[in-house]
C-alpha cells in the first residue's frame, strides 16, 4: 500500500490553491455516512436558496453539486469524468422518461 498522502488538483472555481490533501480512504459504511451529511448540507443550502426567492432552490443546490463534482473528476481523470458524464445521461434519461406519478 502507498503510504504518501493523496492529493487532488480543484478546479479554479472552487478554490483559489492548486491542490488540496484528500480524505483518508473510506470503507462503504462510512461513505454512506457522508453522503447522508452531503445530502443534509445540500438541503440546507436550498433552504438559504429558497429564503433568497429563487424559483427552484432545491434543483439550484443540487445542479450546482453535481457541476462541480464533474469539474474536480475532470481536472483530477478526465477518461473518468467522461465515464461519469455517460453514465448520469443514461441515468437522467431513464429518470426522466418515467411518466409523472401523481
Amino acid at each position: 500500500m502507498d503510504d504518501q498522502p493523496l492529493y487532488i488538483h480543484l478546479p479554479d472555481t472552487l478554490a483559489n490553491i492548486q491542490s488540496v490533501l484528500a480524505s483518508d480512504p473510506l470503507d462503504d459504511d462510512e461513505f454512506v455516512a457522508h453522503q447522508v451529511e452531503f445530502i443534509q448540507k445540500a438541503f440546507g443550502h436550498a433552504s438559504f436558496l429558497r429564503s433568497c426567492g429563487r424559483d427552484t432552490p432545491v434543483s439550484d443546490a443540487f445542479l450546482t453539486a453535481f457541476v462541480q463534482l464533474l469539474e474536480v473528476i475532470e481536472v483530477n481523470a478526465p477518461a473518468e469524468a467522461r465515464y461519469c458524464r455517460t453514465q448520469l445521461s443514461l441515468i437522467l434519461q431513464q429518470v426522466l422518461s418515467k411518466p409523472d406519478i401523481g
